[in-house]
């Protein structure tokens, strides 16, 4: 059947009402793509709670330095290394 909205923020743990984010990259590039992504938001965002991430690393060591980051910046995400559902990635 098809994706239900709800049900894929369930999925991911997130939250209904907010913006959501999805960052992903592959290959060579997803370290810049990360490092970059968390700079980024930690400007834009500042903890305010404007977004909500969905973040797939493509590394689990990366996955653990970005879930410990967005925790310290108090940004709710999902951080993943990898998605075999990507289906699932793009209804967020």
């Amino acid at each position: 059947g098809s994706l239900n909205k709800e049900d894929t923020l369930h999925y991911y743990g997130l939250e209904r009402g907010r913006r959501t984010l999805m960052i992903f990259g592959g290959s060579q590039g997803a370290l810049a793509i990360n490092k970059l992504a968390l700079d980024a938001i930690g400007l834009y965002n500042g903890g305010r709670g404007l977004v909500q991430i969905l973040h797939l690393t493509g590394d689990r060591e990366e996955s653990s330095r970005a879930a410990d980051a967005y925790r310290l910046m108090n940004i709710k995400a999902c951080v993943k290394d990898f998605e075999t559902s990507m289906e699932k990635a793009w209804t967020v």
